[in-house]
């Protein structure tokens, strides 16, 4: 049986002359030079008759004309053993004249050709059809070509593609993927495929499932980046999931990038993921991927790009055993509190040019390891890092990182599982989530800086500014190497940096966080705020810094971690403002780093006003930080969930508000604001409208709010911000 399709040309993917384009090297592809087999279409046009139409086209130039093609043609997906499929492919002259003496050819594989007759002219508007054929495969297979056309004046060139997938591949029931805040993280399918690890002979397990996760805004490159997740022990794709939120941390990442989480063995402490741990396995596992995707609509061109392989736990002998195998190679291996063995296969892994990020929990077996995998490092010369700072997550050749959490929190703290794929990936559906690390100006001259992960479509950044949030100004344009721009620039205004990415216009691209500089500026603020899981807020970008910034009369901006990985200095600002939104105890509200910063910074004089709704839970709660809750500002946990919305000023700040900070129109719905209790003298700023306090702080020094400000309406922030500036200052 056949399978037939119309493919039209579309506004966006016309090539009226192309270079030359091969067959991309995908799993399985089976594309060649040129096909030697009788399916392969001839040349069409003799070549007496192409001259005679070159000689028409150069005595009456009026008479050109163009052939427009497709750039990607992707033929029916079939079963394989199922028989073939065909496709009418539509081809249009746009003019202004004649096309005529074309030549067509369809380079590849042996299994994809021409239908029928191809036309040897197409008149100006002229819209005619060209009929492709994939014969289909006993086996499953993944075949591509190349379909040309060439005229007098030029030449039109598409990619073919066709799927024969494994028949024993069911259909897929796709379901959105919800993340904080109900924001749309991507679509996913938990489904059998044969290339599962199980069922296999010799073991106990059969459950055949593999969850795929398809980010929100993926876009079809040409190749797909795949990241294979190899959970741990005792455990099941659905609980690993629930567990550690992959799916969402992929989202976060930016990464254009296919999570392929397969079950290994079920609630059973094994390391053993069975067919996947042999050679061939990952590669069929990866075909059987792109063959649902192609089926499904997901994507057109089923070609795999880069892979990265990670681990949490027991799946370390998983990796392993991939890194040894040929095919395919990975670009990444990323394994978290997981490197418990297997250290000849990771040290040969990255003697050969491949990338390692591990981490280890504090007292865990993996501590060891790392410590031996470390000398091994050094005694082969690479560089690599101990910290899992983020240019360090982008940067260095291998990095060995200590993770001060439980064994079951390494994939979550911080969100570094989200952040190894943003910073070792290389392909970003929008561009590059960038971080914008300060925004200062004086004396007339603006300084803004960032850091961006790497993406091979990058060209370059633009510095913007603007007046309202609305209507942005470029000011600065800087090539894709750079992290910094200089310019003229006085008065004040939003600031933010705009990736230029080939393929993608201003308005497709992400845009980095939005702070404020205002010339000669003597406030900071510190925007601490970057959870995307599990809270409130899962935005990929937010102006919260720039809003809280203009409300204060005024200020310069930096990232939270500029103070520790760039050497941004507190001390050369009076007042700092730092915002932690909903940050919690994964998310490391404060660090140790920054604790210790902080109260440096209060010892020589500095004055400190500190917002979030979990940062008392965290430090005090918690016991994260209750000695720097306690001395920095006089505060403890009362309550974690003052269930309240509003607030209204006591004592120095009495007859202020109420400042309301739920309901429509907020970026982000807070449902857990910190009730405080005062201690050694401080007082009661703030109070939620049931009477908890919600706000305290110690005069001419500090501010603890246990609400994010940026939640308050517009037109009441400048009033709480001022009244709390006063207070810290006074």
């Amino acid at each position: 049986m056949a399978v037939t399709e119309r493919v039209g040309v579309g506004a966006t993917v016309a090539i009226v002359v192309a270079a030359a384009v091969g067959c991309a090297d995908g799993a399985g592809s089976g594309c060649a030079a040129e096909s030697d087999g009788a399916p392969s279409s001839p040349v069409i046009v003799a070549g007496a008759a192409r001259e005679a139409a070159r000689e028409m086209s150069r005595a009456d130039p009026a008479s050109h004309g163009s052939v427009v093609l497709p750039d990607v043609i992707s033929i029916p997906h079939v079963v394989a053993g199922g028989g073939g499929a065909t496709t009418t492919v539509v081809v249009s002259n746009p003019g202004p004249g004649r096309a005529a003496g074309i030549e067509w050819r369809l380079r590849g594989h042996p299994r994809l050709h021409f239908g029928g007759g191809t036309p040897e002219e197409v008149a100006a508007g002229e819209r005619v059809e060209v009929e492709l054929v994939y014969d289909g495969s006993a086996e499953p297979e993944i075949a591509g070509a190349v379909v040309s056309a060439t005229f007098p004046d030029g030449a039109a060139e598409s990619k073919v593609w066709a799927v024969a997938g494994d028949p024993s591949i069911g259909p897929a029931s796709w379901e959105a993927v919800e993340g904080a805040g109900g924001v749309s993280c991507g679509d996913a399918t938990t489904i059998a495929l044969p290339s599962a690890p199980f069922p296999q002979a010799g073991t106990p397990w059969s459950d055949a499932s593999v969850r795929v996760f398809v980010p929100e805004g993926y876009r079809d490159m040409g190749t797909h980046d795949v990241v294979v997740h190899f959970h741990g022990w005792t455990t099941t794709v659905g609980a690993t999931l629930g567990e550690h939120h992959y799916q969402e941390h992929l989202y976060a990442s930016g990464a254009n990038a296919i999570l392929v989480v397969p079950q290994g063995p079920v609630n059973a402490q094994s390391g053993d993921f069975g067919k996947l741990m042999q050679v061939g396995g990952l590669e069929a596992l990866v075909r059987d991927v792109l063959s649902v995707g192609y089926r499904d609509g997901r994507i057109r061109q089923p070609v795999l790009g880069d892979v990265v392989l990670t681990s949490h736990s027991g799946g370390y002998l998983a990796v392993a055993s991939n890194l040894s195998n040929p095919a395919p190679a990975v670009r990444e291996a990323a394994l978290f509190d997981s490197m418990y063995g297997q250290l000849d296969t990771y040290e040969q892994y990255v003697r050969s040019g491949g990338r390692l990020v591990s981490t280890y929990a504090p007292g865990a077996a993996t501590e060891t390891t790392h410590a031996e995998m470390g000398k091994r490092l050094a005694g082969l010369k690479v560089p690599f890092a101990s910290s899992t700072d983020r240019r360090s997550l982008r940067d260095a050749p291998a990095v060995m990182g200590y993770a001060n959490t439980s064994h079951e929190r390494t994939t979550r703290l911080d969100g570094i599982y989200g952040e190894a794929l943003r910073f070792g990936l290389q392909h970003h559906r929008r561009g590059p989530r960038i971080e914008l690390r300060q925004a200062t100006a004086r004396g007339g001259t603006a300084k803004v800086s960032w850091l961006s992960p790497r993406d091979t479509l990058l060209e370059g950044f633009m510095v913007e500014v603007s007046g309202d949030g609305e209507t942005w100004e470029q000011r600065a344009k800087v090539g894709a190497e750079e992290e910094s721009a200089t310019f003229a620039f006085t008065g004040g205004a939003r600031v933010r940096v705009v990736p230029l990415v080939a393929g993608l216009s201003s308005s497709e691209v992400i845009p980095s966080d939005a702070g404020r500089m205002d010339t000669d500026a003597t406030v900071l603020v510190v925007d601490g705020f970057d959870r995307v899981l599990g809270g409130s807020f899962g935005g990929l970008r937010h102006d919260f810094a720039a809003w809280v910034g203009e409300a204060s009369g005024g200020c310069q901006t930096a990232s939270h971690r500029a103070l520790g990985e760039d050497g941004v200095s507190l001390a050369e600002y009076p007042v700092v403002v730092w915002l932690l939104g909903d940050e919690s105890s994964d998310d490391l509200s404060v660090s140790e780093e920054e604790q210790a910063l902080l109260t440096a910074y209060l010892k020589s004089g500095g004055r400190l006003v500190l917002s979030g709704s979990e940062v008392a839970y965290d430090l005090d709660g918690v016991g994260n930080g209750s000695v720097f809750i306690r001395s920095a500002f006089g505060a403890a946990l009362r309550e974690d969930n003052a269930t309240s919305g509003q607030a209204s000023g006591v004592g120095r700040l009495d007859g202020l508000g109420p400042f309301v900070f739920v309901g429509e129109g907020r970026p982000y719905g807070e449902d857990h604001p910190d009730s405080l209790l005062p201690l050694n003298g401080a007082e009661i700023l703030l109070q939620y409208a049931n009477g908890q306090p919600a706000a305290v702080g110690i005069r001419g020094r500090s501010a603890l709010v246990g609400f994010p400000v940026e939640l308050v309406d517009a037109g009441s922030l400048p009033v709480l911000m001022r009244a709390l500036l006063r207070f810290v200052r006074e």
